[in-house]
């Protein structure tokens, strides 16, 4: 049976793929390695929580640690905060005590009654500016003292609700809520 090998045929083979063998050698020597090592190895590893147990407990006591500190440093910050309130309130009500005297002594002086030149500089329009608009057509705008067109005073503005149910409706679509001064969709 060994007889009929060729040995030159063998060795011409094995010259030619010699990096193949090797390499097929190396595997089936890694292979073996690993299941000798998977065969003497302990099987029974330790239970994820026994293992990290100290390590679960220094981490909470580190934790309860910094929430006391925390907690103690945010209360003096609290502390320290409304004492600094508290000095600042006390100086503005001396001032204001201080600033209501003056004026009441002022007003002890003057008397309580308002001319009529104190109202007109209040009221820009007298009786001479409102003759001289309604010559022109126009109306005096108490606040200003300019002859204006009568639809084009100036009104303070009522605050209006701007959003209508179709305005809401399309902010709810996009998860944003209808602001009523603006009329637009915000966070």
């Amino acid at each position: 049976m060994f007889s009929n090998i060729d040995v030159g045929k063998i060795s011409e083979v094995l010259l030619k793929y010699k990096t193949e063998f090797t390499f097929l050698g190396m595997l089936a020597l890694l292979a073996f390695s690993f299941l000798l090592g998977r065969a003497t190895a302990n099987k029974s590893l330790p239970d994820k929580d026994d293992y990290c147990e100290d390590y679960k407990n220094a981490r909470d006591g580190y934790k309860t640690e910094l929430d006391k500190c925390q907690d103690s440093k945010d209360e003096e910050i609290d502390e320290e905060i409304d004492d600094g309130k508290n000095k600042e309130k006390k100086k503005y009500k001396e001032k204001d005590e201080e600033k209501n005297e003056e004026k009441d002594e002022e007003t002890d002086e003057e008397t309580d009654e308002e001319t009529d030149e104190e109202k007109d500089e209040e009221n820009k329009c007298n009786d001479k500016k409102k003759k001289e608009c309604i010559k022109k057509g126009k109306i005096c705008n108490p606040i200003t003292g300019r002859c204006k067109i009568e639809n084009k005073i100036i009104q303070k503005k009522n605050n209006e609700n701007k959003c209508d149910k179709k305005k809401e409706e399309e902010c709810a679509k996009i998860n944003k809520k209808c602001n009523p001064k603006s009329g637009r969709c915000i966070k």
